[in-house]
């Protein structure tokens, strides 16, 4: 019983509660697995449920959880019955449900992502749009975020040997101890007793990964001026947030001159300023949405480049990210 229940928990990142496709809500089990699938992703488990059919993994986990053991369980053609201390249920179970049973090809080569891999990965999915630039672009050398008004780039050996977009779904899973391998348009994560395959929005030549390190790799480090590690601009925009209270997009005003670093929030309820020790003279000022900049891991600098460019550059190793400004 107890597999039973922990496997719901990795089912319903597959599983929907929806009509469409119309084996969407199902899990289908022929005694000895179970699996699941819906437009673009599917799941498959070495665990024994008690029924062979399909049935609403919903309701089947709900009636579930009151249990500990399966006494009193028992299938009768297409009913799960559950007869115990004075509780009764029957739940349907469906025979001509026509869900695809897949297996793991076998030309597909499979690695281990490093922890620091994963939580690059992690920090670049902040940076994501949507559509296309929903995904994280992943490289045997690159990992690319992008949603047109901000840049990701991190480069450094990955272990992809196939160009991949990873999404929100697959990047949440991921731990130093499970396997994935790319295969055509298909990521397949695997752990022990099962995995789970995705349907990728990325191939090779589709995400513009050249434009966007060509962009990042001209942010040349003789034209950027250091002006704080980031946690000192974080330590700033709190102090200044409270006048930004019921404001639908949180604006500051960064002037950088005289070796200081002047954050502003300025907005119907009040202005409020807070002064950071900067480490350069350099001339400069911009408005950014606040909430991008809390976004940035604090292990990274930020950085302004000579020049009436309208953006702040954050580095750290091997990473550096791009927030464009905000028209003051």
């Amino acid at each position: 019983m107890k597999e039973i229940m922990k496997s719901f928990s990795l089912l319903k990142r597959v599983v929907r509660n929806q009509d469409h496709p119309h084996f969407a809500k199902y899990v289908m089990s022929d005694g000895k697995c179970v699996y699941a699938c819906n437009t673009d992703d599917y799941i498959q488990m070495d665990v024994a449920f008690p029924f062979i059919g399909a049935t609403n993994l919903f309701v089947l986990e709900n009636t579930f959880k009151f249990m500990t053991d399966l006494e009193g369980v028992s299938q009768s053609k297409n009913k799960l019955k559950i007869d115990k201390n004075g509780y009764s249920a029957n739940l349907s179970v469906l025979k001509d449900v026509k869900m695809p049973k897949l297996s793991i090809p076998k030309d597909i080569t499979f690695i281990k992502v490093s922890q620091e891999l994963i939580n690059i990965l992690k920090t670049a999915l902040t940076f994501t749009g949507s559509g296309l630039y929903s995904n994280v672009f992943v490289d045997d050398s690159r990992v690319i975020a992008t949603d047109s008004t901000r840049l990701f780039y991190h480069k450094e050996s990955t272990g992809f040997s196939t160009p991949v977009g990873l999404n929100k779904r697959i990047i949440d899973i991921l731990s130093p101890d499970l396997d994935i391998g790319v295969h055509k348009s298909n990521i397949i994560v695997k752990f022990k007793g099962g995995f789970m395959m995705f349907t990728t929005d990325i191939v090779e030549g589709d995400y513009p990964a050249d434009k966007i390190e060509k962009v990042m790799e001209n942010t040349e480090t003789d034209a950027l001026n250091r002006i704080c590690p980031v946690g000192y601009l974080h330590n700033a925009i709190l102090q200044t947030s409270p006048v930004s209270i019921g404001e639908s997009i949180s604006i500051i005003e960064l002037m950088n001159k005289d070796k200081e670093l002047c954050v502003t929030a300025d907005t119907i309820n009040g202005t409020t300023s807070v002064i950071v020790t900067s480490h350069s003279d350099y001339k400069s000022k911009l408005f950014v949405n606040a909430s991008f900049i809390n976004r940035v891991p604090s292990n990274y600098d930020v950085f302004l480049e000579t020049g009436k460019v309208n953006r702040i550059i954050f580095k750290a190793t091997n990473s550096t990210i791009l927030i464009m400004g905000i028209q003051g």
